[in-house]
């Protein structure tokens, strides 16, 4: 599973710079999604929303890969002194 978890947070990771970087501009000329121009027609809210809810995926991609790091490692802890508990 932390490969998943691993493999999801950076795919998002790199989807967020794409759209940061691809929207450098967007202060002086129009706003860019994957390099595509966006229509003037899309709420504003609606955009903010979307990207919102990539940074909180992308936050638990990350928050459950050190989750299971942090796991497997008290579970070799725990083979290692042989008590099991």
């Amino acid at each position: 599973m932390k490969y998943f978890y691993l493999t999801g947070a950076i795919l998002l990771t790199v989807v967020i710079l794409i759209l940061g970087f691809g929207n450098i501009t967007a202060q002086c000329q129009q706003l860019f999604f994957f390099y595509q121009s966006v229509n003037n027609t899309i709420p504003v809210t609606f955009l903010v929303f979307a990207v919102a809810f990539l940074g909180i995926v992308t936050g638990f991609f990350y928050s459950a890969f050190l989750r299971s790091l942090v796991e497997e490692a008290r579970s070799e802890e725990e083979d290692e002194d042989g008590s099991g508990l």
